[in-house]
């Protein structure tokens, strides 16, 4: 399991948090214009609601969220299973979580 949970941590860091240059800059123009939250915060709100240990943080350009802006955290579970929590960047709310043991991660409130 646990080279299992190595393979994947591994190709997740090689994929980039934001396609290029000209992506990095939409990305900050739209938080220093205040349309996205800045990452401690949504970390902050997904902590609040789970257990594990950020692999990795994408930013996408979508039409899904209010602004169009999608965090998709990538976390390793204390069980060691692999969850993905998708969050408005606009407005921090959580919009989905997929993966195994979402529920033994799922900190009780």
């Amino acid at each position: 399991m646990r080279l299992v949970v190595l393979i994947l941590s591994l190709a997740l860091a090689a994929s980039p948090a934001v396609a290029g240059p000209a992506d990095q800059e939409r990305a900050r123009a739209a938080m220093e214009a205040g349309e996205i939250m800045p990452l401690s915060a949504i970390l902050g709100k997904v902590d609040q609601k789970f257990t594990g240990r950020v692999l990795q943080v994408n930013l996408t350009d979508q039409d899904q969220g209010l602004n169009g802006w999608i965090y998709a955290i990538t976390l390793l579970s204390p069980q060691d299973n692999v969850l993905v929590v998708k969050v408005d960047a606009g407005t921090g709310v959580i919009l989905s979580v997929t993966g195994h043991g979402i529920e033994e991660a799922r900190k009780n409130q």
